[in-house]
């Protein structure tokens, strides 16, 4: 009935809001080849997006999907060229997609992944955006995980032009870095001899092009020093790192902060696989809606429905987003913030996943809540529900950063903060939840990363806040006395 539609009302009324269940019979008739459902145009590619035990997602993406992205990157793109116009004179790191991921397509032969990254910004600026590439794009396709690491930080370290780094997580750059001094003897000889000497690389030798290097492999050299890794000297043109910042990557962004001390971290806005909901601009608080990449709806905490001029500073709504790959009144399960506007466009501070809710005993704790106390702690963070032996809630840290003698005081700090949940207060009171667990781990990142990597790529893997998969109880590496014994999953 779309023909007959003139109004906002009428499209309400008639369609529904979706979940991705409800609307996966069409789209698995979409990947079996039929034609004409749910838009009327060709499929490029599908997208895959998965959390860590959930069924994965295949998003259709069609010229006007691609579109839709595009109208949103190049305001910001040129954004970001205002503000840093060295950016131009040097290269950059690009990773959108996931990494180390398989080449895969539909019975209909239809391929499930882009091959290009850049084609998000269009195909005439894709050719552009190639020859400025820190890493090309067929990096992507290296299996390994080590190989793919090393390959990585061959090109990274040998190019004194960086100028720029546009990720997803934090956490994956965090890990690049992390990684530099364990491997820096191999890559600094082959920076030095002009050489690949990872096995696993050699089907791609036809793709290297370097050159030895001795004097940038000393230049390296003095700057990787004790596991520390010198990055201004590494990579002076460095203006921008662009990565989540809000919401769980919060903690994580200031560690980048941290290593990168004159660099520009500039949040990103909440680009979901789905489509583009905001984009940053400079001179605001927060990113702004991409009013024209998609029509979006916001369920705000009495379960009405608002529109983008309906909304109020301060407010907090679920993001519905109608889009050109068939999705339509999606409920993305996002949630965000109006913490001011840019001319009639709110502004929109990412805050936590909508569907983020512990409940054990009727508590119902959402990540929301839980992560401006997370983010008070230094280094890794996890909370997890535990319904074994009695209902409880276990914080897993890092040991390095949480000493065994800052445990006691930090339970009570955890305690004191989700007290103010009355729905836990009282499930604490009645007994039906006992007290907060601290675990120190060993190398929580690392472990976090592998678990999720099973069922997630690489580039995909979110940073830790709040899980009520019990999985996790089984993954960690628990540093000194702990009466927290491993569930069997």
């Amino acid at each position: 009935g779309f023909p007959n539609m003139q109004l906002i009302k009428q499209y309400q009324t008639a369609v529904p809001i979706h979940s991705y269940q409800q609307l996966s019979l069409e789209i698995n008739r979409i990947l079996n080849g039929e034609k004409q459902v749910l838009f009327d145009e060709a499929v490029l590619w599908y997208e895959r997006t998965s959390g860590t035990t959930e069924q994965a997602k295949m998003i259709p993406y069609t010229a006007s999907a691609l579109k839709a992205f595009k109208v949103a990157l190049f305001p910001w793109l040129y954004d970001v060229l205002q503000q840093q116009p060295t950016i131009m004179q040097g290269s950059a790191y690009w990773s959108i997609s996931p990494v180390s991921r398989d080449q895969e397509q539909t019975a209909d032969g239809t391929p499930i992944g882009s091959h290009n990254d850049a084609l998000y910004l269009g195909e005439e600026a894709a050719e552009l955006i190639a020859q400025t590439l820190a890493v090309p794009a067929w990096v992507a396709g290296v299996k390994s995980i080590d190989a793919w690491q090393y390959i990585t930080l061959r090109y990274l370290l040998s190019d004194a032009d960086l100028s720029m780094i546009s990720i997803w997580s934090p956490t994956f750059l965090l890990q690049l870095i992390k990684a530099i001094p364990e491997m820096a003897e191999q890559l600094l000889e082959d920076i030095k001899n002009g050489q690949v000497s990872q096995p696993e690389l050699q089907p791609f030798k036809d793709q290297f092009n370097f050159k030895p290097d001795p004097q940038r492999a000393l230049l390296l050299s003095k700057n990787i020093k004790n596991g520390v890794v010198y990055t201004r000297e590494i990579w002076p043109k460095l203006a921008l790192i662009s990565c989540w910042s809000s919401a769980s990557s919060q903690v994580y962004a200031k560690q980048l902060k941290s290593l990168f001390k004159d660099v520009w971290i500039q949040s990103k806005g909440l680009l979901a696989t789905e489509g583009v909901i905001t984009l940053p601009f400079s001179g605001t608080k927060s990113p702004v809606l991409a009013v024209r990449s998609g029509f979006y709806e916001f369920v705000d905490q009495k379960g009405e429905i608002k529109l983008a001029h309906q909304l109020l500073t301060g407010q907090t709504y679920t993001v519905l987003l109608t889009n050109y790959s068939g999705l339509y009144r999606y409920n993305i399960g996002d949630r965000v913030r109006v913490t001011g506007w840019l001319d009639t466009a709110p502004c929109l501070d990412f805050i936590g996943r909508a569907g983020s809710v512990s409940d054990l005993c009727g508590e119902k704790l959402s990540e929301d809540f839980v992560l401006p106390l997370l983010n008070q702690i230094p280094g890794f963070t996890l909370l997890v529900a535990n319904p074994l032996p009695n209902p409880h809630y276990c914080l897993y840290v890092d040991a390095i950063e949480v000493s065994d003698e800052w445990v006691k005081q930090l339970s009570a700090q955890v305690e004191r903060h989700l007290n103010q949940n009355p729905q836990y207060k009282y499930a604490r009171y009645l007994g039906q939840l006992g007290p907060i667990k601290i675990i120190r781990t060993q190398h929580p990142m690392d472990n976090y990363y592998h678990q999720q990597n099973l069922s997630k790529s690489l580039g995909d893997v979110k940073p830790p806040g709040l899980s009520q998969d019990i999985f996790w109880h089984t993954c960690f590496t628990v540093v000194g006395d702990s009466n927290e014994q491993p569930l069997s999953v």
